[in-house]
């Protein structure tokens, strides 16, 4: 049994339009890239690769 506290709360992936569907389309390699990118994101964080949009207020 996990004790609460070992448990992590992740914040949830927003699937917008296609996007998932795009993303099954890439090599494994690259899925498994984004995904850890992802996942990242979901505890907080932000991925070594991860770039912010350019061209959008507020963005960044």
């Amino acid at each position: 049994m996990t004790d609460e506290s070992e448990q992590t709360s992740f914040k949830p992936v927003v699937w917008v339009g296609s996007s998932r569907k795009d993303l099954r389309k890439f090599p494994d390699a690259v899925q498994d890239h984004i995904g850890y990118a992802l996942f990242v994101a979901q505890q907080g964080g932000k991925h070594r690769d991860a770039k912010p949009l350019t061209g959008f207020e507020g963005a960044g």
